[in-house]
């Protein structure tokens, strides 16, 4: 039993990942699709509207760049959480809202610049090491 018991406690801790070994594209919203460059490390999120609260990212070690499009509008919850590799993000003026966790245990992110058009930033969205920020004083 104390073996079982210690596996299923192994799995609870280890980061899922299936985006890393599996897929280089899909859907993460409505009208929104991604591709995944897994010799560059490079993201390209395409489309509009708002991104569903998505977890394929979470823990991609291999996540080096995100580009996102103009008419996105959320970033939805955990969307790059302990994405360690990621080096800086760039905000789209369209996006409205961090969802939490959104960038929660980036920390390799150096540089985040969120544009004028951010009116909603979900809990523990930017808990991260290094990091400056753009235009946020209206927090």
């Amino acid at each position: 039993m104390s073996v079982i018991l210690a596996q299923v406690m192994m799995l609870t801790v280890m980061p899922m990942n299936v985006f890393a070994a599996e897929s280089t594209s899909g859907t993460c919203g409505e009208n929104l699709t991604w591709t995944f460059n897994t010799e560059t490390g490079v993201l390209t999120i395409d489309g509009t509207g708002k991104m569903t609260n998505y977890d394929a990212f979470i823990g991609c070690g291999n996540l080096e760049e995100v580009t996102l499009p103009e008419g996105l509008t959320k970033i939805g919850d955990s969307a790059f959480r302990d994405c360690a590799n990621l080096k800086d993000i760039e905000i789209p003026a369209t996006v409205k809202t961090l969802g939490h966790y959104a960038f929660y245990g980036c920390t390799g992110l150096t540089d985040v610049n969120i544009s004028d058009g951010v009116t909603t930033i979900g809990n523990y969205a930017l808990q991260i090491l290094n990091y400056s920020v753009g235009k946020i004083d209206k927090f």
